[in-house]
């Protein structure tokens, strides 16, 4: 059985680059553009990873990662940011980390790193 993985992330370009990648792995991906949507997508289906953009409109990355946990999933999540205007890359996958966020990819990060990430997480 394939592992299946939801990403959430702002970026339509980021999404095609991470989904093709993960599907070239043979995993299940669910792809989702905003947090409200992941949210959405995550509590209406089963995931094995979560992999999810920090900074985005609407609910960012820090609130999904909130709100998996205060739900009291132990869902592995990998948080990817590549910083803002006022709020730098290390302090949200900081933050990210702090939340619970098993594993944090500085963007733009090497397909490789990807993997290796995704492996970790699964395996925990």
């Amino acid at each position: 059985m394939n592992a299946k993985i939801l990403i959430i992330d702002d970026s339509s370009e980021h999404r095609r680059l991470v989904t093709e990648a993960l599907i070239d792995d043979g995993y299940d991906v669910t792809v989702t553009a905003d947090g409200v949507e992941g949210l959405t997508a995550y509590r209406a289906h089963q995931f094995d990873l979560v992999i999810t953009d920090v900074l985005m409109p609407g609910a960012d990355g820090l609130e999904v990662i909130r709100a998996i946990r205060e739900a009291g999933a132990t869902v592995p999540v990998i948080a990817m940011s590549g910083g803002g205007a006022s709020f730098p890359a290390a302090i949200s996958l900081s933050a990210s980390r702090a939340l619970g966020a098993v594993e944090v990819l500085h963007k733009p990060f090497r397909i490789a790193e990807l993997r290796d990430a995704v492996q970790r997480a699964l395996v925990r």
